[in-house]
């Protein structure tokens, strides 16, 4: 089941294609004063942007990554779900939920 938290992150992009992924591909993200270093991608889809909620820069998609990731080597992964609405590595991400 996917909590969802719709939260604000800092996210580290790949400036470079790594692993068959495209350029743009999370490396590691902020979370709530924790980083988290992705291990590895399972999913990259793009979804149409919420355009009822009210004005935006355009009606276009968001960019969804589902990841592995970790805060540090001792804790336990987590798998999330990261979005953005435009170029990864210059508009803001948002942690849209948690998979338990």
């Amino acid at each position: 089941m996917l909590r969802r938290f719709d939260e604000p992150i800092e996210v580290r992009v790949e400036d470079e294609p790594v692993d068959g992924q495209a350029p743009g591909a999370p490396r590691a993200f902020l979370w709530r004063g924790r980083v988290y270093a992705v291990r590895g991608i399972d999913g990259h889809w793009s979804e149409r942007r919420a355009w009822w909620r009210g004005p935006g820069p355009g009606l276009g998609d968001r960019q969804v990554w589902r990841v592995r990731a970790q805060a540090g080597r001792s804790a336990t992964p987590v798998i999330a779900e990261l979005g953005t609405d435009g170029p990864a590595a210059t508009d803001p991400w948002v942690l849209l939920g948690i998979l338990d």
